[in-house]
């Protein structure tokens, strides 16, 4: 699929989920509810407001504020972020979500061809920022539903979509920064990832963390079958991977299976 078809694809996707978003914080009742970490569900919101807001900025080839791209810099910019906006009524933001979707969506209608800087100076694909944008709604919905106790289906392609048009280009364009800092540096994992459904894809921890999509003909070390929901919540530090196994979420088979248990300690989430 080339990029204008995924981005086409990442658009409708998030015309579909962003309602569903702001329509679950309008309906929750304690917006002091914790979401995930130290996070309440006010919380939450208002960084998905940020989010929206920076992808737009990517996608309008505005400048960014410039930070490192790896999970401690973008954690502290976070904060940041979010200690220096006070709002923290959800009607209030869900109405700053919706708006700012809307903001983005405008933009979706002719979007750039080239690829545009993103976080850290990276260059992304148009259709990533998209996809990265979607990746946040669904697995942040998910917190916002755990907060209130409040189902949040993940549709298969909306996930295999956020997945594979958003974290893996991600990854590709800085395969170094989501390995850990205190990670063992001979470590060393081949993992072919199948999501039911959709693509394949292998994952390498090399020097890096490298994306194959599709994948070449090298052996893998272990094999892993994944429904997409499942993936992208394992990915993004929402499910644990053992809990997945149990429920046939996700199945793994090869020669060096506790290779996948290696990949797992040595990378933070995209």
């Amino acid at each position: 699929m080339n990029d204008e078809a995924t981005f086409g694809e990442a658009c409708a996707a998030i015309e579909t989920v962003l309602p569903r978003f702001t329509g679950l914080l309008r309906g929750s009742a304690d917006a002091n509810a914790t979401a995930i970490g130290t996070w309440t569900l006010a919380d939450v919101a208002s960084h998905v407001s940020h989010v929206i807001a920076k992808d737009t900025d990517a996608l309008a080839r505005r400048e960014l504020p410039f930070v490192e791209l790896s999970p401690a810099a973008v954690a502290v910019m976070t904060d940041s972020m979010l200690a220096g906006d006070p709002e923290r009524d959800t009607t209030v933001l869900a109405e700053r979500i919706d708006q700012l979707g809307a903001e983005f969506l405008r933009l979706g209608a002719d979007p750039p061809r080239a690829p545009v800087t993103w976080v850290g100076g990276t260059q992304l694909p148009p259709s990533a920022v998209a996809c990265h944008l979607l990746e946040e709604l669904l697995v942040h919905g998910h917190d916002v539903a755990v907060a209130s106790r409040t189902p949040w289906p993940i549709d298969p392609p909306h996930a295999a979509l956020a997945v594979t048009g958003g974290a893996l280009p991600i990854i590709a364009a800085s395969p170094r920064s989501w390995i850990r800092p205190r990670s063992n540096p001979q470590a060393r994992a081949r993992v072919e990832i199948r999501l039911r459904g959709f693509a394949r894809f292998v994952l390498t921890l090399d020097d890096g963390l490298h994306v194959e999509i599709p994948p070449s003909r090298e052996r893998a070390h272990v094999h892993l079958s994944a429904d997409p929901a499942s993936l992208l919540l394992i990915m993004l530090g929402r499910e644990s991977h053992w809990r997945a196994l149990r429920r046939g979420k996700v199945m793994a088979w090869g020669r060096r299976p506790q290779a996948l248990l290696t990949l797992l300690r040595n990378i933070s989430p995209p």
